[in-house]
């Protein structure tokens, strides 16, 4: 499988990413219609996709970066299925290889239950073993969700 990076989206591959975020994150960050989706990518600038699909052309990974507070940040999105095979940390060593520093929010805690009530499992030892650092004391705090900032920067 190999990656694709685009910075539009077909209407097809913006509803299977809405099933994929919905599927692998929390409950509480759920989008229940196509234009919340929409109106979230719309919010960011620069945005560009990393897309992963399987021999079928269903995408079962997915990252994207992003401009904000002149830096690049990023999210990924594994499909269940293809969680544990090294894909997430292909997607990673793109964004590394596109982009000089990395951050990103990690939700903590397994506090949290995806749609199909199991506990969402938090990602963070992932990340700090794809040699991202936490940034001591920056917290994102919602009414949705409990985060931690983490950043990976190009070794000097």
């Amino acid at each position: 499988m190999e990656i694709t990076i685009t910075k539009q989206l077909s209407a097809f591959e913006k509803n299977e990413l809405m099933a994929l975020w919905n599927a692998v994150y929390p409950s509480n960050l759920y989008y229940n219609k196509l234009e919340e989706l929409e109106q979230y990518f719309n919010g960011l600038s620069g945005i560009q996709h990393y897309l992963i699909k399987d021999n079928t052309f269903k995408i079962v990974a997915w990252a994207f970066t992003f401009n904000r507070e002149a830096a690049i940040w990023f999210a990924i999105l594994i499909d269940s299925a293809f969680q544990k095979k090294g894909i997430g940390s292909e997607l990673l060593n793109a964004l590394k290889k596109d982009n000089p520093k990395l951050n990103g929010w990690v939700i903590d805690k397994e506090v949290y239950y995806l749609k199909n009530s199991e506990n969402y499992l938090s990602p963070l030892p992932f990340y700090l073993k794809n040699n991202f650092v936490l940034c001591d004391n920056i917290r994102l705090e919602t009414d949705k969700i409990s985060a931690l900032k983490i950043e990976w920067k190009t070794p000097e």
